[in-house]
C-alpha cells in the first residue's frame, strides 16, 4: 500500500492532506494497473488509460503510475506515443506482460 504522506508535499493545503489519508490507493493503483495490463503487449499511454476509466478524474490516475513503477509492476523503458493533441507521452506497460518474452 502507498503510505499516505507519499502523497502530499509539506505544503499542501489541509483539504489535500486529509484527502489523501481518506484516500485509497491501493484501489486506485489496481484500477490503473488492470487497465495498463489490458492493453497487452502494445502497452499504454496515459490519455488511453484515461480513456478506459473514464468514471476516474485524471489526478486520480495520473500519480498511480509512479507508484506502480516504484513498486516493480509497470515498466516505462523511455518508449513514447502520441497523444490525441499531438504530445508525446511515455508508453507503459504491465511488467509480466513486458518481460514475458
Amino acid at each position: 500500500m502507498t503510505d499516505s504522506h507519499k502523497m502530499v508535499r509539506l505544503t499542501d493545503p489541509v483539504t489535500s492532506k486529509e484527502a489523501a489519508y481518506t484516500l485509497n490507493a491501493t484501489e486506485l493503483e489496481t484500477i490503473v494497473y488492470n487497465a495498463i495490463a489490458s492493453c497487452g503487449k502494445s502497452g499504454a499511454i496515459g490519455e488511453e488509460v484515461e480513456n478506459l476509466l473514464p468514471h476516474l478524474k485524471q489526478n486520480s490516475i495520473t500519480p498511480r503510475f509512479i507508484r506502480l513503477k516504484e513498486k516493480g509492476l509497470i515498466v516505462q523503458d523511455g518508449t513514447k506515443r502520441k497523444s490525441s493533441s499531438n504530445r508525446n507521452q511515455m508508453v507503459s506497460w504491465c511488467a509480466k506482460i513486458y518481460h514475458s518474452d
